[in-house]
């Protein structure tokens, strides 16, 4: 094999054994306290969720809308995630220090899509702004009963909820993972020799 060949597989080596910090943003809602009739929840449910962000949260934000790397978010009986959701809307707000005030996570299945009588569509949210005038958390179970005028009108909704009792999010740095020292010295030495072989054969 090459030299360069070399060199290129030791360039590729490090790359891949390369990972980046991040921050997970963990949510723990209070039991939900409200019902539909019949409900498919129960007082023994409620929201909760993992958010993970490439870099923790910035300073006095003010309903800073993010994508995050990952999510996933239950409510007793349906399970969201970044990979089956098919609408989504995370944000928050801060302190100066950069403490959670405020935020707005909400995730659906097909909800904006839905369009067949007794097609149903999971949703979702935490929502917490300070100002107590909408502050919930919720699971909902949409089915559609009327597509000729809009399923997300006249949908029946399945749920349970809990209103101004927000809850807890806990903060966890994620470091990212150091190159193994061989790595470094095998990539180096090769890069080495490249050099030596260049200069020779000039």
């Amino acid at each position: 094999m090459k030299l360069w060949k070399l060199v290129s597989a030791a360039t590729a080596l490090i790359l891949s054994t390369t990972s980046y910090a991040s921050t997970i943003y963990t949510y723990t809602g209070n039991s939900f306290n409200e019902f539909s009739s019949p409900s498919s929840y129960d007082g023994s449910m409620s929201i909760t969720a993992t958010i993970e962000l490439d870099s923790a949260l910035g300073f006095s934000l003010d309903e800073q809308y993010f994508t995050p790397a990952s999510f996933s978010i239950n409510d007793g009986v349906n399970t969201i995630t970044d990979q089956n959701a098919t609408y989504t809307q995370i944000s928050f707000s801060t302190d100066s220090s950069g403490g959670i005030t405020g935020w707005r996570v909400y995730t659906s299945i097909g909800l904006d899509t839905f369009d067949t009588i007794g097609e149903q569509a999971p949703f979702m949210f935490t929502q917490y702004n300070n100002q107590s005038y909408f502050d919930r958390d919720a699971g909902n179970i949409y089915t559609c009963t009327d597509s000729v005028i809009s399923c997300a009108i006249d949908a029946e909704n399945d749920y349970g909820r809990i209103d101004f009792a927000q809850g807890e999010w806990v903060v966890t740095e994620v470091s990212a993972v150091p190159i193994p020292a061989a790595v470094w010295l095998f990539g180096s030495g090769l890069i080495g020799l490249a050099g030596f072989a260049r200069r020779k054969k000039a």
